[in-house]
């Protein structure tokens, strides 16, 4: 007993090792250093604790069923995790039919052609992060034999301590010896780490399959490697490389955080050109490999879900007053054989067109084959010139929640900005 006092006491007093207007320096001598990280270790493992136990009792109350699931955010990775991890396939369609206890159904989807020629359901997010998470699911589910759609609650929680928990570990122990390497007085050290463990929204993140959390990881750590990269005259390439790997991450995940990894690009540069080029560059392009190369397993193309939100190309023009024909739901002989040049078209359906970003002054229709699966949209500015366009938007569906038309349901957030210079 009166050890424990005694080294609460060394601990948690300042003026035994130094003054109040003293603090300690850079390279800290071992007995300071050790004081430090023996807070630190506490305030670490509290915040640990605290998130692992919201975690392990994870569960929306709010919902008719026991489920992990908040948001249609997770809903969406958690459902291509399920699909890939269970089938091989990135489709969701058969999820959205669903009439499984838990609600897998997402507002964040896509519709485009598959592999198979047919239309189907995919998430809007990014599939690199899903597709790991997927595959730690595969080997969860070899030793355990656990099954997301009958155990739902059980393997969240076990993915989430592994994909959230450790992480956040991680997070506060590279924070940690940031702080120690900061000539700043004990009492900062202590509240910064305190703050970061206890006062952000990142723990509110810690309980849900998020892009947040990891972004936030990814940039930690980049950030004390830059630390060391600048500080020290002469460090290891490996440093350069793990930068690039780390930042291009946290980009993977957040994409504002672009202008972080060109900074850290940056400092980098200054430091040293030659491990910038060998190490940083290589550990970059080798994230976004990944990150395109798994797009492509997911969707047959490069180019990324969320930016297929547009019209497409224009394949023809044709001329004429067909506005209120294409009202009423007929598609114009003109029009027909101008696209069945491009596009198989056996059973057209014409619909007026909802997207949100297409002009007010610009009418819109959507012609939708029930047979083939074919679309192509039609727009017109003056009403005698017709466009046709190759279909590229993806968020274009019947029932689509981000349609125009559905904007009376939607929050002001979910309505988008119209000005891309703004946004």
């Amino acid at each position: 007993m009166i050890s424990l006092q005694s080294w609460l006491y060394n601990t948690f007093n300042d003026t035994q090792f130094m003054s109040d207007q003293e603090t300690c320096p850079t390279e800290l001598p071992n007995w300071c250093a050790q004081r430090h990280w023996a807070i630190f270790w506490i305030l670490i493992i509290c915040s640990v604790a605290t998130v692992a136990g919201r975690v392990m009792v994870v569960q929306n109350h709010k919902a008719q069923a026991d489920t992990p699931f908040f948001s249609a955010n997770d809903r969406s990775r958690w459902a291509t995790i399920r699909m890939l991890g269970d089938e091989g396939r990135y489709e969701i369609d058969g999820l959205m039919k669903a009439q499984d206890p838990v609600q897998w159904n997402t507002i964040d989807r896509v519709q485009h052609i598959g592999a198979d020629g047919q239309l189907h359901f995919y998430s809007s997010k990014p599939p690199l992060f899903p597709t790991v998470v997927a595959w730690k699911y595969k080997a969860l589910k070899a030793i355990t034999g656990w099954e997301i759609k009958s155990q739902t609650l059980l393997v969240v929680r076990t993915l989430l301590f592994f994909i959230n928990v450790i992480p956040w570990a991680i997070y506060l122990w590279f924070l940690a010896r940031m702080i120690n390497s900061v000539p700043v007085r004990d009492w900062a050290r202590y509240y910064l780490l305190a703050c970061a463990g206890f006062g952000t929204y990142l723990t509110a993140f810690t309980n849900t399959l998020n892009n947040h959390l990891p972004a936030a990881v990814c940039v930690m750590v980049s950030l004390y490697l830059v630390s060391e990269i600048w500080r020290k005259k002469e460090v290891h390439w490996r440093y350069f490389l793990a930068t690039g790997l780390m930042s291009a991450l946290a980009v993977n995940f957040e994409l504002p955080a672009a202008s972080f990894f060109a900074c850290a690009g940056l400092i980098c540069l200054i430091r040293s050109f030659a491990k910038t080029a060998c190490a940083f560059v290589p550990g970059a392009v080798l994230v976004g490999v990944a990150f395109f190369a798994a797009n492509f397993a997911a969707h047959g193309q490069w180019k990324p879900a969320y930016a297929q939100r547009t019209d497409g190309n224009v394949i023809a023009t044709v001329d004429g007053d067909f506005a209120d024909g294409l009202d009423r739901g007929s598609l114009p002989a003109e029009i027909r054989d101008k696209a069945t040049q491009f596009i198989e078209m056996k059973l057209p359906k014409v619909e007026k067109g909802a997207w949100p970003s297409t002009p007010t002054e610009t009418q819109r229709w959507v012609v939708r084959d029930q047979v083939t699966s074919s679309q192509f949209a039609i727009t017109s500015d003056n009403g005698t010139e017709f466009d046709l366009h190759h279909w590229q938007n993806w968020y274009d569906y019947p029932g689509s929640y981000w349609l125009s038309t559905n904007d009376a349901n939607k929050s002001e957030v979910d309505q988008g900005q119209k000005s891309v210079e703004l946004y």
